[in-house]
């Protein structure tokens, strides 16, 4: 979470308080955990690796009803294209992709994201997502459309692996089959049916770069992929003063900067919360004195509550929204900062 920085115990001014510090020490001081870039920074449930981009039609046959594979160049969700699909009448539409073999005997979902016109919701009798080791050999789970699946974006449809059905053997450290099946009870016209991104993962979460400033020391930190997390578990993410990451699930360490807490239960992710503080270390408490004319307390979860000008006998609180500071305010003014798209200050208003 944000908090006040050490800058103000110099330079603190009834007026502004923020009026006489610098930019970049607001940006880190606030914060301990900054943003490096567009959209850095953050912790989001894990994408997984890509199987297919779907972006062309290379290495993937029909058989049954399905029409022709073509590609959509307008209408996708990820990179410059999606597959389009579709039946030539009743029956069996098979769409399988064939892949160089790869182990993902210790993947834990697969994901794929589908699109359907709002016109098929009766000609639509069942959908069937197969991976494995070859066309005799898969699991395979029932994908489940409801009606907002029609003329919408299923996005990121996650799908267990141990929960699919096998049929023959599947080989699961060998994998050169996916397929995407729908039994329809009528023609469907090549594009009316979107697939994009197939993708294989674990319970993770990327955590993308950023800079911490531990307890006084800068650290950039690159960030990771399928940063893995215990199960029915709440797993704190934090780092050391040597840039170095840390996950369990007893609880921030004092020498660490916090980054999240991410909450998994029944092999799901169930919660992803930012946790920022001011600073770390051995004085970290429930209230802090900076250099002996500001007073600092906490909230329970590391994020500022008030900041006592003890020369002036003002009482700062504060709100946040999002993850970061809204507002601030003496009772009698108010400030607010504004963000640039990399979540740091770049200016603060009297309102």
């Amino acid at each position: 979470m944000l908090g006040i920085g050490r800058q103000f115990s110099t330079q603190w001014d009834v007026a502004d308080p923020m009026r006489a510090v610098r930019m970049e020490d607001i940006n880190l001081e606030f914060d301990d955990i900054r943003a490096n870039g567009t959209d850095r920074g953050q912790v989001r449930e894990s994408k997984g690796s890509q199987i297919n981009s779907c972006d062309a039609i290379t290495g993937w046959a029909v058989s049954g009803v399905a029409t022709p594979l073509a590609i959509d160049t307008t209408k996708f969700l990820e990179g410059t294209a999606s597959l389009k699909l579709g039946a030539t009448g009743v029956g069996v539409s098979t769409n399988e992709l064939t892949i160089g073999s790869v182990d993902y005997s210790a993947k834990k979902y697969a994901l794929l994201d589908l699109w359907h016109d709002f016109d098929l919701q009766s000609s639509i009798t069942s959908v069937e997502f197969r991976i494995g080791s070859d066309s005799s050999n898969y699991k395979s789970i029932a994908i489940s459309l409801t009606n907002p699946d029609f003329g919408n974006w299923k996005q990121r449809h996650k799908m267990l692996i141990s929960a699919m059905s096998d049929t023959g053997t599947p080989v699961m450290t060998a994998v050169t089959y996916v397929a995407v099946v729908y039994t329809v009870t009528a023609a469907i016209g090549a594009g009316k049916i979107l697939v994009d991104d197939i993708r294989i993962s674990n319970l993770a979460v990327d955590i993308a770069p950023l800079t911490a400033n531990v307890g006084g020391i800068i650290q950039d930190y690159a960030g990771i992929t399928e940063q893995a997390i215990t199960d029915a578990a709440t797993n704190y993410i934090q780092i050391s003063d040597a840039g170095t990451l840390l996950v369990n699930t007893t609880g921030f360490l004092t020498t660490h900067a916090r980054i999240a807490e991410v909450v998994a239960a029944g092999g799901v992710i169930t919660s992803i919360a930012l946790k920022r503080q001011e600073t770390v270390g051995g004085d970290f408490a429930s209230s802090k004195v900076l250099d002996g004319n500001v007073t600092i307390t906490y909230n329970a979860d590391g994020t500022i509550a008030t900041a006592v000008d003890v020369d002036q006998s003002v009482t700062y609180t504060f709100s946040y929204s999002s993850g970061r500071i809204s507002s601030y305010t003496d009772g009698t003014s108010t400030w607010t900062p504004t963000y640039n798209s990399e979540g740091n200050i770049t200016s603060i208003a009297k309102v």
